[in-house]
């Protein structure tokens, strides 16, 4: 007897399939991607100044992905957005207008270019490496881990009153092996948001203990660096956080409370206060956004061209220091990539948001709070970028990958069910 010819009661009624949650066996048979990337993330807190550049030892490791593991490198579908293209392309406008005006591509115009190159080349392997939630936070934990070694090592020395130019800022603030205490200060809070708003869920990143000791080191670590613009990356943060989980903030306005006590008790007040009211920088950045107003209105649409804000301000005596950098992200891309760059920018930083915001709507509440906390770094390093140009903080990607990752993991996981509906 044929199905349409059975009685109603007797046909095969269609079946829900359950969204897999569990990872096959040749899932995790990814080669040595997983151990490149994780040194890779390991070596993130390490730079070493030279003339021209900070050279970083994970970017070796990241050229290793490519060479020994391309085959099992690919775009994967729903982690990338057309602003990734777009940022590329408005790179690559940028570049040929500051050739038609200075007829040479200067070594600062090919390092920028180089250095998104290498950026987009790390979203590229951590989203082919992370297309399981296992998988990402092996790869957060290593961050976590590394950082927080990092930020231990820069209070102690701290402490001991020592004068260590590759760990503290001149004996006066902790910058860590980042050489610049605002960046590492922005390295401190991306570790800092996902490790401490996962201690309060039910899978801790590090474990309860672990990760409460750890967020004790890096909340003190992001203290003694007096970076402003990191604090204003923490407060960003914590209102993102805040929106998807404000009961956390009474947490975290009494960590925030004991640490500010615990490093006024041990510097005591006076010199505590001093540091952080240290000669004002807020002035240098005004100063070179005035500056850029006249170059952004000569060019508003595709700005005067990548590198060139340095170029052509070489006849300024006030300029002390070379290459003369906008420390705002959003004004740089403005002047030198116009309207069209600034606009790819946020496009981009929103689509993260926004996607990321999907993702915790529809992932398990196991998985929400490892969101809420990359959603707040995210937030924490925009927030940063506006008193540095943090574009280039590999760590800024690392977070971005994870969020784009995590879209494509449910994606994929939705996707079965659609097809059984």
């Amino acid at each position: 007897m044929t199905p349409e010819a059975q009685p109603p009661m007797l046909r095969e009624k269609p079946r829900w399939h359950p969204v897999r949650t569990q990872i096959t066996a040749a899932e995790h048979r990814t080669g040595l991607l997983p151990l490149f990337l994780g040194a890779y993330v390991f070596l993130l807190p390490v730079q070493f100044e030279s003339s021209t550049m900070n050279l970083a030892p994970s970017d070796l490791f990241l050229a290793l992905c490519f060479t020994v593991e391309l085959g099992r490198i690919r775009i994967i579908r729903g982690a990338w957005s057309v602003f990734h293209w777009a940022l590329a392309m408005v790179f690559l406008i940028s570049t040929f207008v500051a050739l038609n005006q200075l007829a040479k591509l200067t070594s600062y115009i090919l390092i920028k270019d180089m250095g998104l190159l290498s950026l987009m080349g790390s979203y590229l392997c951590i989203t082919s490496n992370c297309g399981s939630w296992r998988a990402m936070r092996s790869l957060l934990r290593i961050f976590i881990i590394a950082v927080a070694l990092h930020a231990l090592l820069g209070v102690i020395v701290y402490f001991s009153g020592a004068s260590v130019p590759r760990i503290n800022y001149g004996a006066a603030r902790v910058s860590g092996m980042l050489i610049d205490p605002n960046a590492f200060g922005g390295l401190l809070v991306a570790a800092l948001v996902p490790n401490t708003v996962t201690l309060f869920s039910p899978r801790p990143l590090l474990g309860r203990i672990a990760a409460a000791l750890t967020s004790v080191v890096l909340a003190t670590a992001l203290m003694l660096t007096f970076s402003r613009s990191a604090w204003i990356g923490l407060a960003a943060a914590l209102l993102v956080i805040a929106a998807f989980r404000p009961s956390l903030l009474l947490a975290y306005a009494g960590m925030g409370a004991a640490a500010v006590f615990a490093v006024m008790l041990l510097l005591g007040q006076s010199r505590a206060v001093f540091l952080a009211r240290r000669p004002n920088t807020a002035h240098q950045r005004l100063q070179q956004i005035h500056d850029a107003l006249p170059f952004f209105s000569q060019s508003p649409v595709f700005g005067i061209g990548v590198g060139q804000f340095d170029q052509l301000t070489k006849g300024d005596p006030t300029v002390l220091r070379r290459p003369y950098i906008i420390h705002n992200t959003t004004a740089w891309m403005m002047t030198e990539f116009g309207i069209a760059g600034a606009s790819v920018f946020w496009g981009l930083m929103l689509w993260f948001f926004v996607r990321g915001a999907a993702v915790f709507r529809s992932t398990g509440p196991e998985e929400r709070p490892l969101m809420v906390g990359l959603l707040g770094a995210h937030a924490g390093m925009l927030g940063l970028s506006t008193g540095i140009e943090a574009l280039y903080q590999r760590h800024w990607w690392l977070i971005m990958a994870m969020i784009g990752a995590s879209r494509a993991i449910t994606k994929k996981r939705a996707a079965p069910a659609e097809k059984a509906w």
